[in-house]
């Protein structure tokens, strides 16, 4: 009932029922989970749809229709650079392709892993949103409870993703108060325009995030490296010159006593 009332104006909640599926034990257990699912669903929805269809299905499709142009994403970068087309054109289609293709890819690795049910949910919901090819500013809202829930998220990252945030809903109206502004800072939609790489980077973080939070070795390995890369940052610039000099002055005293 939790995941029909959830969907009631919004499908995106309904990628939860792939892993809630994969984790409920017997056939029967599962039939009947999406069936009490489809029946309050469509029981909560069927008044709407009776009275105005047109109306309640822009809350499903939205008011473009299916066919979105890729914004605010690395996809639509991706795109650009192989030539696979223009990101409202053609190569939105491509685009959409690549998108729900990497998608399914990972969610049906996460159902494949030894995690827990949480884990898998969680595991869903960041490949969703790692590579969706329409990841508007006010997604960071639905991220969060995800990320509360996450507690091998890196705090730092969550903070760098929610400041990119804020120069993306920024650099959103700043082309209207500032025209005469060059456009790769007042087009949201240019794939390497100051806009659509901030959320980018705001997008990839939450794409690693499906693959370091839920691997404790791979968790292991960054910290052991950030650690290294931090001591070498800040020992002195001499030190290294210093210490092969006194190994040269120690060298040069044991070849005197041999002598």
């Amino acid at each position: 009932m939790a995941l029909a009332l959830g969907t009631l104006t919004k499908l995106t909640p309904g990628i939860m029922y792939f892993p809630m599926v994969a984790c409920i034990e017997g056939w029967r257990a599962r039939v009947r989970f999406t069936l009490v699912t489809a029946i309050v669903w469509a029981a909560a929805n069927l008044p709407f749809a009776l009275a105005n269809f047109d109306n309640w299905i822009q809350l499903f499709v939205g008011y473009s229709g299916p066919n979105h142009q890729l914004q605010n994403t690395w996809i639509s970068m991706a795109i650009s650079t192989t030539g696979l087309g223009d990101i409202i054109g053609t190569g939105a289609n491509n685009g959409h392709i690549l998108s729900i293709g990497g998608f399914l890819f990972l969610m049906l690795y996460a159902l494949t892993t030894k995690r827990t049910p949480l884990e898998k949910i969680l595991m869903t919901w960041y490949a969703w949103y790692g590579v969706v090819y329409l990841f508007d500013p006010q997604m960071m809202i639905q991220l969060f409870p995800i990320v509360v829930l996450t507690p091998a998220f890196n705090l730092f990252f969550y903070r760098l993703a929610d400041v990119l945030n804020a120069f993306v809903i920024m650099f959103y109206f700043i082309g209207s108060s500032h025209p005469e502004l060059p456009q790769y800072l007042t087009d949201q939609l240019t794939p390497y325009g100051l806009t659509n790489i901030e959320a980018a980077i705001r997008q990839l973080i939450f794409l690693a995030a499906y693959f370091v939070c839920f691997n404790p070795k791979l968790q292991t390995v960054l910290k052991n490296f950030s650690n290294s890369l931090g001591s070498a940052l800040m020992r002195p610039a001499g030190s290294s010159t210093g210490s092969k000099g006194s190994r040269g002055v120690k060298s040069s005293s044991t070849a005197s006593r041999k002598v």
